[in-house]
């Protein structure tokens, strides 16, 4: 067999409401637990990698400029051994195992986004990560 991914998660929305920002920073974290999915069945060691698919976000603004926000403002956390990763343009190693003697081993991540109420104004920001098993 060779090795198989099932990526179950397609879009994560983040909603970032006014009452996620600290007043004394004007800065908002928001966690979506468990935002993201991943599957593997192998005979044999594997790893899964990340990456995105560019440097930056996609802004749709809702009104006003367009600004530039890098996708290292995105972070993925393992959901159950806490490690976290920065999407980069390079694929990351973000989990790893051994051979799943043919069930499907579940890898769980939580979406962080950071954003700040001066610099990312209100708006659409999209990113593309692409995950593979090698």
């Amino acid at each position: 067999m060779a090795e198989n991914l099932q990526v179950t998660t397609s879009v994560v929305s983040i909603v970032v409401p006014a009452s996620a920002y600290d007043p004394a920073t004007a800065q908002a974290v928001v966690t979506v637990t468990r935002g993201i999915v991943a599957q593997v069945n192998t005979n044999k060691q594997w790893s899964l990698q990340m990456r995105a698919t560019s440097a930056n976000f996609v802004f749709t603004p809702r009104s006003g400029p367009r600004v530039t926000k890098p996708v290292s403002d995105l972070q993925i956390r393992d959901s159950v051994a806490g490690s976290r990763f920065v999407p980069s343009l390079s694929f990351t190693t973000v989990d790893s195992g051994k051979n799943t003697h043919g069930r499907w081993e579940s890898s769980t991540f939580d979406v962080i986004f950071q954003v700040a109420a001066a610099d990312d104004p209100a708006g659409t920001y999209s990113v593309i990560l692409e995950f593979q098993v090698i």
